[in-house]
């Protein structure tokens, strides 16, 4: 994996080994939809079983277009060699609890304040995440909910991995201790600002607003590591801190500033907002949310911070 210059390093007779144990490879891409089609370029000479999984909510149809392109490919690298067999397979659901069988490789993102819905809905009134306004306690919320949630994510993977299987997180996460010193945080703020103009244009009501919160957390790197080790069920084989740069994958992606980021946000977070508030809005939201974003030069120079692990599964 290269991202900002940065490689993450598997061990090669690791992998080696794992091949030679087995006459199949199990692969599992997991938050697939967006984006393009996870390929291996250099196949092992066995059988490879590719399983990928999304939210039932979210897009697939980008995945199912490039099939075709990227079997033309296989098959012209195949032509050239031992024919290698792909298998690929689609799971619809949510990776925070159980996907696919024991061995081979329910539960829903929680609002990090419904815990206490009286106390939630006042708690970090006016915001739909953590703001300069919101107190101690609502990170402190979103804290607990991401050590929950981790360690759940964890311990699935874990009875659907074989020991000494391999599994690779990229998580986005952040350095500074304060969360809202994130540059990331912005993209939310201005989704924050756009709910509220359409509760003033009564698009929405403020009961309803005010009882969203996105169930999203940076992590520090740190947090990361130790539920890793408290869990228990993997050891980290290698890690890498990097920077992602907005403007950079922009103008890979050949798109305006606010058009790359809406994107971005709206695959991220359409499907929790149309449970939420219903399907009629979300047009009129993006549009203004991309207004937004054109107007915020900022933006456009922030670096995601991304922390890449890869894990082993113990015996």
């Amino acid at each position: 994996m290269e991202a900002a210059g940065h490689h993450l390093a598997f061990t090669k007779e690791g992998m080696l080994t794992s091949y030679a144990r087995n006459s199949s490879i199990q692969l599992a891409d997991l938050g697939c939809s967006s984006g393009g089609m996870p390929t291996a370029r250099s196949p092992p000479p066995m059988e490879v079983q590719l399983f990928l999984n999304d939210p039932p909510g979210n897009d697939f149809n980008s995945i199912f277009l490039s099939l075709r392109g990227f079997y033309e490919k296989h098959e012209a690298f195949e032509r050239s060699r031992s024919p290698v067999p792909l298998l690929r397979g689609w799971n619809a659901g949510s990776f925070h609890g159980r996907l696919f069988p024991t061995g081979a490789y329910t539960y829903e993102l929680q609002d990090p304040l419904k815990a206490q819905p009286e106390r939630g809905m006042v708690l970090n009134k006016g915001n739909i995440y953590i703001s300069e306004e919101s107190p101690p306690s609502v990170v402190q919320a979103y804290t607990r909910q991401f050590r929950s949630d981790f360690s759940s994510f964890l311990r699935c993977r874990s009875v659907e991995t074989v020991p000494g299987g391999r599994m690779v997180l990229t998580i986005a996460v952040r350095t500074s201790l304060d969360p809202i010193q994130e540059c990331s945080v912005l993209i939310w703020i201005l989704l924050s600002r756009v709910l509220r103009d359409l509760v003033q244009e009564a698009y929405i009501q403020e009961e309803n607003f005010n009882s969203f919160n996105l169930p999203f957390y940076a992590p520090l790197p740190i947090e990361v590591e130790q539920e890793i080790h408290k869990e228990g069920s993997f050891s980290i084989d290698c890690i890498k801190l990097f920077d992602v740069e907005l403007k950079s994958v922009q103008e890979h992606a050949k798109q305006s500033t606010g058009i790359f980021i809406t994107n971005m946000t709206r695959a991220m977070v359409q499907p929790l907002l149309v449970t939420h508030f219903g399907g009629d809005i979300i047009e009129v939201l993006f549009s203004n949310y991309n207004k937004l974003v054109e107007k915020e030069v900022s933006i456009s120079k922030s670096k995601l911070k991304t922390l890449a692990v890869s894990l082993v599964r113990n015996s």
